[in-house]
Protein backbone atom coordinates (compact mmCIF):
# COMPACT_ATOMS: atom_id res chain seq x y z
CA UNK A 1 0.00 0.00 0.00
CA UNK A 2 1.44 3.38 -1.05
CA UNK A 3 1.22 6.10 1.59
CA UNK A 4 0.43 9.56 0.30
CA UNK A 5 2.68 12.44 1.27
CA UNK A 6 1.16 15.76 2.32
CA UNK A 7 2.03 18.98 0.52
CA UNK A 8 3.67 20.29 3.69
CA UNK A 9 5.92 17.24 3.90
CA UNK A 10 6.88 17.60 0.23
CA UNK A 11 7.73 21.28 0.62
CA UNK A 12 10.04 20.50 3.55
CA UNK A 13 11.99 17.77 1.75
CA UNK A 14 15.69 18.13 1.01
CA UNK A 15 16.01 18.50 -2.79
CA UNK A 16 19.77 18.97 -2.90
CA UNK A 17 21.65 16.68 -5.35
CA UNK A 18 22.87 13.36 -3.98
CA UNK A 19 25.28 10.81 -5.40
CA UNK A 20 24.01 7.25 -5.85
CA UNK A 21 25.34 4.44 -3.66
CA UNK A 22 27.01 1.34 -5.08
CA UNK A 23 24.65 -1.63 -4.75
CA UNK A 24 26.94 -4.30 -6.21
CA UNK A 25 29.74 -4.76 -8.72
CA UNK A 26 32.90 -6.52 -9.83
CA UNK A 27 35.85 -5.89 -12.12
CA UNK A 28 33.27 -5.83 -14.94
CA UNK A 29 31.49 -2.76 -13.59
CA UNK A 30 29.01 -1.62 -10.96
CA UNK A 31 25.34 -0.88 -10.37
CA UNK A 32 24.41 2.24 -8.38
CA UNK A 33 21.06 3.45 -7.15
CA UNK A 34 19.54 6.43 -5.37
CA UNK A 35 17.74 5.58 -2.16
CA UNK A 36 14.49 7.23 -1.01
CA UNK A 37 16.13 7.32 2.44
CA UNK A 38 18.64 9.84 1.04
CA UNK A 39 16.26 11.49 -1.43
CA UNK A 40 12.76 11.38 0.16
CA UNK A 41 11.22 12.92 -2.96
CA UNK A 42 11.83 9.65 -4.80
CA UNK A 43 9.60 7.83 -2.32
CA UNK A 44 6.99 10.59 -2.37
CA UNK A 45 6.83 10.54 -6.17
CA UNK A 46 7.35 6.75 -6.42
CA UNK A 47 10.15 7.28 -8.93
CA UNK A 48 13.14 4.93 -9.01
CA UNK A 49 16.57 5.98 -10.27
CA UNK A 50 19.66 3.88 -10.87
CA UNK A 51 22.80 3.81 -13.00
CA UNK A 52 24.82 1.00 -14.56
CA UNK A 53 28.55 1.33 -15.32
CA UNK A 54 30.21 -1.39 -17.41
CA UNK A 55 33.93 -1.43 -18.09
CA UNK A 56 35.38 -3.01 -21.24
CA UNK A 57 34.23 -6.63 -21.34
CA UNK A 58 31.66 -6.08 -18.58
CA UNK A 59 28.35 -7.93 -18.64
CA UNK A 60 25.27 -7.17 -16.54
CA UNK A 61 23.70 -10.63 -16.20
CA UNK A 62 20.08 -11.19 -17.31
CA UNK A 63 17.58 -9.71 -14.87
CA UNK A 64 14.13 -8.18 -14.61
CA UNK A 65 12.68 -5.54 -12.33
CA UNK A 66 9.52 -5.07 -10.30
CA UNK A 67 8.89 -1.81 -12.16
CA UNK A 68 8.77 -0.50 -15.72
CA UNK A 69 11.70 1.73 -16.69
CA UNK A 70 13.12 4.18 -19.17
CA UNK A 71 16.78 3.38 -19.96
CA UNK A 72 19.00 6.15 -21.33
CA UNK A 73 22.58 5.56 -22.54
CA UNK A 74 24.63 8.38 -21.05
CA UNK A 75 28.00 7.26 -22.39
CA UNK A 76 29.68 4.67 -24.57
CA UNK A 77 28.33 1.97 -26.85
CA UNK A 78 27.54 -1.71 -26.44
CA UNK A 79 24.72 -4.22 -26.64
CA UNK A 80 21.44 -4.79 -24.83
CA UNK A 81 19.73 -8.16 -24.85
CA UNK A 82 15.98 -7.70 -24.49
CA UNK A 83 13.15 -10.20 -24.08
CA UNK A 84 9.79 -8.44 -23.94
CA UNK A 85 6.79 -10.04 -22.20
CA UNK A 86 5.17 -12.64 -24.47
CA UNK A 87 7.88 -12.14 -27.12
CA UNK A 88 8.74 -15.15 -29.26
CA UNK A 89 12.45 -14.34 -29.43
CA UNK A 90 15.20 -12.21 -27.93
CA UNK A 91 16.35 -8.92 -29.41
CA UNK A 92 20.08 -8.14 -29.31
CA UNK A 93 20.20 -4.38 -29.73
CA UNK A 94 23.29 -2.30 -30.54
CA UNK A 95 23.16 0.77 -28.28
CA UNK A 96 25.12 4.00 -28.22
CA UNK A 97 25.19 7.34 -26.42
CA UNK A 98 21.84 9.10 -26.60
CA UNK A 99 19.78 5.92 -27.08
CA UNK A 100 16.58 5.55 -25.06
CA UNK A 101 14.67 2.31 -24.50
CA UNK A 102 11.28 1.87 -22.83
CA UNK A 103 11.34 -1.32 -20.73
CA UNK A 104 7.84 -2.45 -19.67
CA UNK A 105 7.20 -4.48 -16.54
CA UNK A 106 8.41 -8.05 -17.02
CA UNK A 107 11.08 -7.23 -19.62
CA UNK A 108 14.30 -9.21 -19.20
CA UNK A 109 17.54 -7.44 -20.12
CA UNK A 110 21.28 -7.93 -20.14
CA UNK A 111 23.87 -5.29 -21.02
CA UNK A 112 27.37 -5.78 -22.45
CA UNK A 113 30.31 -3.50 -23.14
CA UNK A 114 32.63 -4.90 -25.80
CA UNK A 115 36.00 -6.31 -24.78
CA UNK A 116 37.93 -3.68 -26.73
CA UNK A 117 35.74 -0.70 -25.79
CA UNK A 118 37.61 2.55 -25.18
CA UNK A 119 35.03 3.94 -22.75
CA UNK A 120 32.64 2.73 -20.07
CA UNK A 121 29.08 1.96 -21.03
CA UNK A 122 26.91 4.03 -18.69
CA UNK A 123 23.12 3.60 -18.61
CA UNK A 124 20.65 5.60 -16.50
CA UNK A 125 17.36 4.01 -15.41
CA UNK A 126 14.27 5.99 -14.36
CA UNK A 127 10.87 4.49 -13.66
CA UNK A 128 7.53 4.41 -11.87
CA UNK A 129 7.85 2.27 -8.72
CA UNK A 130 4.33 2.87 -7.39
CA UNK A 131 3.48 -0.81 -7.94
CA UNK A 132 6.90 -2.09 -6.90
CA UNK A 133 8.14 -3.58 -3.65
CA UNK A 134 9.68 -0.31 -2.41
CA UNK A 135 8.29 3.04 -3.62
CA UNK A 136 11.22 5.12 -4.86
CA UNK A 137 13.55 2.18 -5.50
CA UNK A 138 13.87 -0.60 -8.07
CA UNK A 139 13.99 -4.22 -6.92
CA UNK A 140 15.85 -6.34 -9.47
CA UNK A 141 15.77 -10.11 -9.83
CA UNK A 142 18.76 -11.92 -11.34
CA UNK A 143 17.99 -14.89 -13.56
CA UNK A 144 21.44 -16.43 -13.34
CA UNK A 145 24.62 -16.29 -11.29
CA UNK A 146 25.22 -16.80 -7.58
CA UNK A 147 22.16 -14.71 -6.68
CA UNK A 148 19.94 -16.00 -9.50
CA UNK A 149 16.36 -16.76 -8.55
CA UNK A 150 16.68 -20.41 -9.65
CA UNK A 151 19.55 -21.16 -7.24
CA UNK A 152 16.92 -21.55 -4.52
CA UNK A 153 15.23 -24.45 -6.33
CA UNK A 154 16.32 -28.04 -6.75
CA UNK A 155 17.71 -29.13 -10.11
CA UNK A 156 14.75 -31.52 -10.34
CA UNK A 157 12.30 -28.61 -10.12
CA UNK A 158 14.26 -26.53 -12.66
CA UNK A 159 14.50 -29.50 -15.02
CA UNK A 160 10.74 -30.04 -14.89
CA UNK A 161 9.98 -26.31 -15.25
CA UNK A 162 12.20 -25.95 -18.33
CA UNK A 163 11.64 -29.46 -19.73
CA UNK A 164 15.36 -30.34 -19.46
CA UNK A 165 17.29 -33.31 -18.16
CA UNK A 166 18.80 -32.80 -14.70
CA UNK A 167 22.39 -32.54 -15.94
CA UNK A 168 21.45 -29.68 -18.28
CA UNK A 169 19.44 -27.96 -15.53
CA UNK A 170 22.36 -28.26 -13.08
CA UNK A 171 24.71 -26.75 -15.65
CA UNK A 172 22.42 -23.78 -16.32
CA UNK A 173 21.91 -23.04 -12.62
CA UNK A 174 25.40 -23.60 -11.24
CA UNK A 175 28.01 -22.79 -13.90
CA UNK A 176 27.90 -19.00 -13.44
CA UNK A 177 29.62 -18.20 -10.11
CA UNK A 178 29.47 -14.43 -10.64
CA UNK A 179 26.75 -12.21 -9.25
CA UNK A 180 24.99 -9.32 -10.98
CA UNK A 181 27.91 -8.08 -13.07
CA UNK A 182 30.80 -10.13 -14.43
CA UNK A 183 33.72 -9.62 -16.80
CA UNK A 184 33.66 -11.77 -19.91
CA UNK A 185 36.79 -13.85 -20.49
CA UNK A 186 38.97 -12.72 -23.39
CA UNK A 187 37.90 -14.41 -26.60
CA UNK A 188 34.44 -15.39 -25.37
CA UNK A 189 31.87 -14.75 -28.09
CA UNK A 190 28.71 -12.86 -27.19
CA UNK A 191 25.61 -12.70 -29.41
CA UNK A 192 26.12 -10.24 -32.25
CA UNK A 193 23.99 -7.08 -32.00
CA UNK A 194 21.47 -6.79 -34.83
CA UNK A 195 20.75 -3.24 -36.11
CA UNK A 196 17.28 -4.30 -37.26
CA UNK A 197 16.37 -5.07 -33.62
CA UNK A 198 16.46 -1.33 -32.86
CA UNK A 199 13.32 -0.81 -34.92
CA UNK A 200 10.42 0.31 -32.73
CA UNK A 201 12.20 -0.11 -29.38
CA UNK A 202 14.99 2.50 -29.48
CA UNK A 203 15.09 6.20 -30.26
CA UNK A 204 18.32 8.21 -30.18
CA UNK A 205 17.62 11.53 -28.50
CA UNK A 206 20.74 13.14 -29.98
CA UNK A 207 19.56 12.41 -33.52
CA UNK A 208 15.78 12.75 -33.04
CA UNK A 209 13.87 15.82 -34.25
CA UNK A 210 13.84 18.56 -31.62
CA UNK A 211 10.61 19.56 -29.89
CA UNK A 212 12.17 22.71 -28.44
CA UNK A 213 15.28 24.50 -29.74
CA UNK A 214 16.27 27.77 -28.09
CA UNK A 215 19.50 29.17 -29.60
CA UNK A 216 22.01 29.68 -26.83
CA UNK A 217 19.59 28.25 -24.28
CA UNK A 218 18.97 24.57 -24.86
CA UNK A 219 17.13 21.82 -26.70
CA UNK A 220 14.43 19.36 -25.71
CA UNK A 221 13.41 16.01 -27.17
CA UNK A 222 10.09 14.59 -25.91
CA UNK A 223 9.65 10.82 -25.86
CA UNK A 224 6.12 9.61 -26.45
CA UNK A 225 4.22 6.81 -28.20
CA UNK A 226 4.79 8.49 -31.58
CA UNK A 227 8.57 8.11 -31.56
CA UNK A 228 8.87 5.25 -29.03
CA UNK A 229 5.70 3.08 -29.00
CA UNK A 230 6.63 0.96 -25.92
CA UNK A 231 6.29 4.11 -23.78
CA UNK A 232 2.57 3.26 -23.55
CA UNK A 233 3.45 0.18 -21.48
CA UNK A 234 5.82 2.01 -19.16
CA UNK A 235 3.51 4.63 -17.66
CA UNK A 236 6.17 7.32 -17.93
CA UNK A 237 7.22 9.64 -20.70
CA UNK A 238 10.60 11.29 -20.77
CA UNK A 239 12.11 14.57 -21.91
CA UNK A 240 15.80 14.91 -22.75
CA UNK A 241 16.90 18.42 -21.85
CA UNK A 242 20.27 19.51 -23.22
CA UNK A 243 21.41 22.82 -21.76
CA UNK A 244 23.78 25.03 -23.73
CA UNK A 245 23.74 28.06 -21.46
CA UNK A 246 27.31 27.26 -20.41
CA UNK A 247 28.95 25.56 -23.42
CA UNK A 248 31.87 24.12 -21.46
CA UNK A 249 29.42 22.44 -19.07
CA UNK A 250 26.99 21.05 -21.63
CA UNK A 251 25.03 18.24 -20.07
CA UNK A 252 22.13 15.93 -20.97
CA UNK A 253 19.39 15.67 -18.35
CA UNK A 254 16.65 13.08 -18.89
CA UNK A 255 13.45 14.02 -17.03
CA UNK A 256 10.52 11.65 -16.53
CA UNK A 257 6.81 12.40 -16.31
CA UNK A 258 3.79 10.12 -15.83
CA UNK A 259 1.67 9.49 -18.91
CA UNK A 260 -1.46 8.37 -17.11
Amino acid sequence: MVQRTSNAEVMSMDLSPKKPAKAYGSDGGAYYDWSPADLPMLGAASIGAAKLHLSAGGLALPSYSDSAKIAYVLQGAGACGLVLPEAASEKVIPVKEGDTLALPFGAVTWWHNAEGASAELVVLFLGDTSKGHTPGRFTNFQLTGATGIFTGFSTEFVARAWDLDQDAAAKIVSTQPGSGIVKIAAGHRMPEPRPDDRQGVVVNCLDAPLDVDIPGGGRVVVLNTANLPPVKDVGLGSDLVRSTVVPCARRDSPVTRRTR
